[in-house]
């Protein structure tokens, strides 16, 4: 019984637990031979597909050369790690890669995942204030799921692809694609890779400037959130926020796609514009939506209700929007810091009660 609940005081506290029998502590320094027994805590050269590496205080590590082809169960990058940089050669993953709060990383290996045939996911878990980024190729052949609340960066590397077989689930925290990066099926050019964004108990936030050949469904206007963050246009193929979602959107930039969007009950939260401008925010062929139903949270933005239907207008494949009053940013800046010191107010009165 006491085992019991001790095991579930750790699933509880750290969300899933990696039977890590097989730790390969780095010890060595950098430049060095990647399979020499020098170099780990356990004295042993070869690396095996059910050894995870850990990684605790080298931040640069030159292991891989190109060409060079490795295969292990997860790779950790742990704390005393911060600025991790990992290059060269093709790592093949089983489990994930795990990277703690507040750590600082980037991989720019070409990334298989192992050939599983179950539809197991690669894991890519980033604790809180943490950031990773790949930089090459991949994930590859796998399903993705995103895990913690830190970012996982995707870059463009050499072809911008990045090929996933099944399901991308960003289950917590940000996915950020780069500009040119690419998430895509491992086969076939349909545009129908399946991409999943929250949960019922946690927040995931699409945002940057790549593109999803895919279908994204959302869970709702509090677990879903898609920004634009000014990197121009996020391609996604196909929406369907049915269920509800939130759009962070710097004015000027577009959400497009070649297919369908479907939205009720969707927040925006808007940064910068003018009065009377018409900003283009979609792009999409067809459109399933209920303007009624859309809510303004930025505070200051007032629509302009001569301007289409009630300030939204749906003019060919685009929806706009154009404003009848926009803050300043000091007014934003000045809003802010009164609804903390309301909350701080608050805050004050409850602890004396």
């Amino acid at each position: 019984m006491k085992t019991s609940l001790l095991f579930g005081m750790l699933l509880a506290a750290f969300g899933s637990l990696s039977l890590r029998a097989a730790d390969r502590i780095w010890t060595g320094g950098l430049n060095t031979g990647f399979n020499a027994s020098s170099n780990y805590n356990n004295g042993v050269g070869s690396l095996g597909p059910s050894d995870d590496l850990i990684f605790r205080t080298q931040t640069s590590p030159s292991l891989f050369s190109t060409g060079d082809t490795f295969n292990f169960s997860s790779l950790f990058i742990e704390d005393g790690a911060t600025g991790f940089n990992l290059s060269g050669g093709t790592i093949t993953v089983k489990g994930g890669i795990y990277v703690s709060e507040n750590i600082t990383a980037t991989i720019s290996n070409h990334i298989n995942g192992y050939n599983y045939t179950d539809g197991t996911p690669l894991v890519f878990q980033v604790g809180s204030g943490g950031s990773l980024t790949i930089n090459g190729v991949g994930p590859q052949g796998r399903p993705l799921e995103k895990l913690g609340e830190g970012t996982l960066t995707l870059l463009s590397g050499s072809s911008g692809n990045h090929y996933i077989d099944g399901i991308v689930r960003i289950k917590e925290g940000t996915l950020i694609l780069g500009n040119d990066a690419v998430l895509k099926r491992t086969n076939g050019s349909a545009k129908t890779l399946p991409v999943s964004l929250g949960t019922a108990e946690t927040t995931g936030k699409l945002s940057g400037g790549g593109a999803v050949h895919g279908i994204l469904t959302t869970v709702s206007a509090e677990r879903s959130i898609i920004e634009t963050g000014g990197d121009g246009t996020l391609f996604i193929a196909t929406v369907d926020a049915s269920n509800g979602a939130t759009f962070n959107i710097t004015l000027g930039d577009l959400i497009s796609g070649d297919s369908s969007f479907t939205g009720n009950n969707l927040d925006f939260n808007f940064s910068g514009g003018e009065v009377g401008t018409v900003y283009t925010l979609l792009n999409y062929s067809s459109y399933v939506i209920d303007t009624s139903t859309f809510n303004i949270a930025s505070t200051g933005y007032e629509l302009d209700a001569t301007f289409g239907d009630g300030g939204w207008l749906i003019d060919g494949d685009d929806l706009q929007v154009r404003f009848a009053a926009i803050p300043e940013p000091g007014t934003v800046a000045f809003l802010s810091a009164g609804a903390l010191l309301i909350a701080a107010a608050g805050f004050r009165r409850r602890s004396h009660c």
